[in-house]
């Protein structure tokens, strides 16, 4: 049998219901991050309180600041309320530009990400950063910038993104990339992928069916590294719960 790495994307700690406190769950995924990025006592406070509602948690990955993802007319799912300084000297913003912004907002989370005791950080691109050749290279640059740090890469984009175009870019890096777990098959190993069940808004329930339908499909694959499953949206502690149960009748 596979073995699976869970985690489950929260909004804010208040998102976490108490019936999650016997969940198998290794990471949780800060999304609220990407508004806004804790720092100093307020990280810390984040993290003890995390900590104490899902004791069996090992790990806390964090959404990238929006400043080193979004360009200023992307749209932003809610305003935040920290700022960087954006003028003619800082550079654009966004599309993971090597400017003196991205550069900052890169440098707070990842202060951000040390200080809640993280490795993951996860790159959320827009859907105006295209897999046309400019956004294949702006990625690809980052992420060989970035392969010899600490930090563990994880790519979420949205848009018109494939499979395949996904495996291409981070294909010999140590990142991966998200994909729905529709989109789990031939072409990319799930050990390279983060496979997302729900999304941001989608209140996505995963039947007994689905589960069993899922897991197999994952544990098909014969990994040697465990497989990362990444629970979002509304539905994920319930979903979570769904696919535990599945495994565990399985085994």
């Amino acid at each position: 049998m596979a073995k699976f790495h869970f985690a489950a994307v929260i909004q804010d700690q208040e998102e976490i219901p108490r019936f999650a406190r016997g969940l198998p769950l290794h990471e949780v995924w800060l999304r609220g991050t990407l508004l806004n990025m804790p720092r100093g006592q307020g990280a810390t406070r984040l993290s003890e309180q995390l900590r104490r509602r899902l004791p069996a948690m090992s790990s806390v990955g964090l959404y990238a600041w929006h400043y080193l993802t979004h360009r200023q007319e992307d749209p932003l799912p809610g305003r935040g309320t920290r700022t960087l300084q954006l003028d003619a000297d800082s550079g654009a913003c966004g599309h993971l530009q090597d400017t003196t912004v991205c550069e900052a907002a890169l440098e707070a989370s990842i202060r951000a990400l040390r200080e809640l005791g993280g490795r993951s950080l996860i790159l959320a691109t827009p859907a105006s950063m295209t897999p046309g050749a400019l956004g294949r290279r702006r990625l690809r640059a980052f992420l060989e910038r970035h392969e010899a740090s600490e930090l563990e890469l994880v790519w979420e984009p949205t848009g018109l993104w494939t499979p395949a175009d996904m495996a291409s870019v981070v294909r010999g890096t140590s990142a991966r990339c998200v994909l729905a777990d529709s989109e789990i098959g031939d072409t990319v190993d799930p050990t390279d992928a983060c496979v997302r069940v729900g999304g941001a808004g989608q209140p996505v329930r995963l039947s007994d069916a689905q589960a069993e339908s899922l897991a197999f499909r994952l544990e098909d694959s014969a990994a040697a590294q465990a497989i990362r499953v990444v629970f979002a949206g509304p539905r994920a502690f319930s979903n979570l719960r769904s696919f535990q149960k599945v495994l565990g009748a399985s085994s």
